[in-house]
């Protein structure tokens, strides 16, 4: 009797673990602290709330991500909304980025794409529009230029918490999203979801919930270049972490494993495997100079006319869209230091895994 005790409290154990790692979600913490009508702002904190859900919903770090929801009056520059992410400060090595999302990885593409990252703790990328290699193309590795950006990566404090690199419950705020204020008052954002978006409105829960994918990771040097135009230094030109996943087929033609930041209108993309299998295309640049991008911003997915949207980080938005999270999106995140949910077979499948194996260690032992 004893010993079937013992193997019943064994088996709860295992499927309580299971179940609590399952239970496990990403927690935001929203601010409307801007609004100084308190109706509107109760109105706005309920959409961040749901848009937040559908992040959660998708993944498990038992994280806690602070988000201002702030009424801009000037700075979103007649868009619909943008972020200003912070920084885990001081600048990481790239081999610390490095060894945290190996140590984080879960999923089969954390492991394909952190067993293709570039070993060593310098990074070997691609860029352009420096000053010492002219506005070209070319593969920078440090050797003959300033390394302190081949041997750094710029992590979005979100992130940081992700995959371990800042407190999980860290009270300072990760990230603000700005909603454009005349976008406020004339009611251009639609907060109900439930019955499909107005004509003439925008999805305000979709918009929030593509703003946060910018808090959470989604950046690159390259939209830095298109923008800018030609740095002082390349020592200046440092990646974001997402851009360790950012390719195309001349950065690893020319160095396996070389990602690629440039502002051009070559093709880049998303992939797990250090390059050899592109997943999705990113857009390449909002510069104003079609020479340096494609007029979209490099910080999203390409966006292509008449054709469905790759996820919700596509930059072009219109009114009347319900945005949704994607699983290329999912696919992203998860890579870049987020812990996607298991699926429900594979969750499934651990608990019978583990009975089975109790369940065979106990019959052999009689």
């Amino acid at each position: 009797m004893a010993s079937h005790s013992i193997f019943r409290l064994r088996c709860l154990l295992a499927l309580a673990a299971l179940a609590a790692s399952k239970a496990d979600a990403l927690t935001f913490n929203f601010s409307t602290a801007s609004f100084a009508d308190s109706t509107t702002a109760n109105a706005y904190k309920a959409a961040a709330q749901q848009a937040g859900a559908m992040w959660s919903s998708l993944f498990t770090d038992n994280i806690t991500i602070n988000v201002e929801i702030k009424y801009d009056t000037g700075t979103t520059g007649g868009s619909i909304a943008n972020t200003a992410a912070s920084f885990l400060s001081p600048i990481a090595s790239y081999a610390t980025v490095r060894a945290a999302l190996v140590s984080d990885a879960t999923t089969p593409d954390d492991l394909s794409a952190t067993g293709h990252l570039q070993a060593g703790s310098t990074m070997v990328f691609g860029i352009n529009r420096g000053t010492s290699g002219g506005p070209g193309w070319r593969l920078d590795t440090g050797v003959n230029s300033p390394t302190a950006n081949n041997q750094t990566v710029l992590v979005p404090r979100a992130e940081a918490k992700a995959i371990g690199l800042l407190a999980a419950n860290d009270a300072a705020p990760d990230f603000s999203i700005k909603l454009n204020s005349s976008m406020v008052d004339t009611f251009k954002y639609d907060l109900d979801r439930s019955n499909g978006i107005g004509t003439t409105q925008y999805d305000l829960v979709g918009v929030i919930a593509h703003e946060m994918g910018h808090g959470m990771g989604m950046q690159s040097l390259a939209e830095i270049l298109s923008v800018s135009g030609a740095f002082t230094s390349e020592a200046n030109m440092v990646p974001y972490l997402a851009d360790l996943f950012r390719f195309s087929n001349r950065s690893v033609t020319a160095s396996a494993g070389a990602f690629d930041t440039a502002a051009d209108t070559t093709a880049k993309y998303f992939s797990v495997d250090g390059g050899t299998t592109p997943l999705a295309n990113f857009a390449l640049g909002g510069g104003t100079d079609p020479a340096f991008g494609n007029g979209q911003q490099a910080n999203h997915w390409l966006d292509i006319a008449l054709q469905p949207k790759i996820g919700i980080m596509d930059g072009i938005i219109g009114t009347g869209q319900l945005l949704e999270i994607t699983p290329v999106d999912t696919r992203f995140f998860d890579v870049i230091g987020f812990d996607a949910v298991p699926e429900t077979g594979t969750w499934a499948a651990g608990i019978a895994l583990v009975a089975g194996a109790l369940w065979s260690r106990r019959r052999s032992h009689r």
